[in-house]
């Protein structure tokens, strides 16, 4: 639950950081977006960190048996949180990539925690409750970064 709790946080510290800063002509979607990537990186940091380091304790939560794996998706997790802060840092298109590699892992494993729903009757609050950050999260960043492109075509009108 804490992944939605940082995709919710992100929204309203966007909202609050826009509002105040809204007349130094940054927008309210590339606002929300860059608070979304940083909000992805601690959310991702977290993630490796329980991967890494709490294996046994994670994949129960899951209804998974702790492997090897889980410690590569610990690694990816950590890239995945790195490149979101990078984003936040360096702005422009950079955030590109992290949206595309992000919404590829995320939504691929909607699918896998959606099968197991199915498939094996896993009810397992690690399984069922990621799955709804897991598609709020990269859809959010999709039509971020989509109004975002707008909104810069349209100032350059």
């Amino acid at each position: 639950m804490i992944f939605m709790g940082l995709f919710i946080v992100g929204l309203i510290t966007g909202l609050i950081h826009w509002f105040i800063k809204r007349k130094t002509g940054i927008g309210l979607a590339e606002t929300l977006l860059l608070h979304q990537l940083f909000f992805l990186g601690i959310s991702m940091f977290l993630s490796a960190y329980g991967h890494i380091f709490m294996s046994e304790k994670i994949a129960a939560q899951i209804g998974w048996v702790s492997n090897g794996f889980q410690k590569e998706l610990g690694m990816v997790s950590l890239g995945i949180g790195i490149c979101g802060f990078l984003a936040v840092k360096f702005r422009g298109l950079f955030w590109v990539p992290i949206i595309i590699i992000s919404a590829v892992f995320f939504f691929g494993a909607s699918i896998v925690h959606i099968q197991e729903l199915i498939a094996v009757d896993n009810f397992n609050p690690g399984n069922v409750l990621t799955i709804i950050p897991d598609l709020l999260g990269p859809i959010t960043m999709i039509v971020l970064g989509l109004l975002t492109i707008r909104e810069k075509k349209n100032n350059l009108s």
